[in-house]
């Protein structure tokens, strides 16, 4: 049940962080502002997840195996969209809302 807090809480910073994704475009005011299939939300968490295999399988796995997955060329445009230090900021506010006891202060 623990982990699922844990989820719980990553998916609510990501949504956060989501909810501005202006701050951690390359181009404020241009970049994410359309609605697409792989949207900020979604190319963070897709990036979250991922695992060892070629992009289509990832898009596949995190999208469904259909004609309405984003192709290759869409996640690449969208992770060249956001700037470095999103996954930065997401990381340092997650870590904020852990419970220092979790990890004893031993990742500061």
């Amino acid at each position: 049940m623990h982990s699922d807090a844990i989820k719980t809480m990553l998916l609510a910073t990501i949504n956060e962080i989501a909810a501005a994704p202006q701050k951690y475009a390359v181009h404020p005011g241009r970049d994410f502002t359309r609605n697409r299939k792989m949207g900020f939300n979604n190319t963070i968490l897709m990036l979250l997840t991922m695992e060892a295999d070629c992009i289509k399988e990832e898009l596949y796995r995190y999208f469904g195996r259909n004609t309405n997955a984003p192709s290759k060329a869409a996640f690449y445009k969208q992770r060249k969209k956001r700037n470095k230090e999103a996954l930065a900021n997401l990381l340092l506010m997650f870590n904020s809302k852990l419970s220092k006891k979790l990890y004893n202060g031993k990742f500061e």
